[in-house]
């Protein structure tokens, strides 16, 4: 019988050798799939980067462009403005609307 307890031994210790060498596979994998997953994911953080700075370019190009149009739109209104200034001239009923709120205000 003392053949059978070291063949239980042995198969014992091959048994425990096969579970240690699944665990160290194991972390070997997930070691590898941590580091790919980290690696993905500093690509998607450098994209990312990316996408928002052109989509504060496109912003700012885009204030910029109202900017102007908003000053084109307003200096083509004073040009208008002025031109029709000298035609536009108060008739009494302008003067008595335009006194009114002045007329309101309390004196002291």
């Amino acid at each position: 019988m003392p053949g059978e307890k070291t063949h239980r031994q042995s198969g014992s210790h091959d048994a425990i050798g096969r579970v240690l060498g699944a665990e160290a596979d194991l972390r070997r994998k997930l070691e590898a799939c941590r580091s790919e997953l980290s690696v993905a994911l500093t690509a998607e953080q450098a994209r990312a980067r990316r996408i928002d700075q052109r989509a504060s370019e496109r912003v700012s190009r885009l204030h910029v462009w109202c900017e102007k149009r908003t000053e084109k739109s307003a200096a083509e209104l004073r040009t208008r403005a002025s031109a029709e200034a000298p035609r536009a001239k108060p008739d009494a009923a302008d003067r008595v609307r335009l006194k009114a709120p002045l007329m309101r205000l309390p004196i002291v």
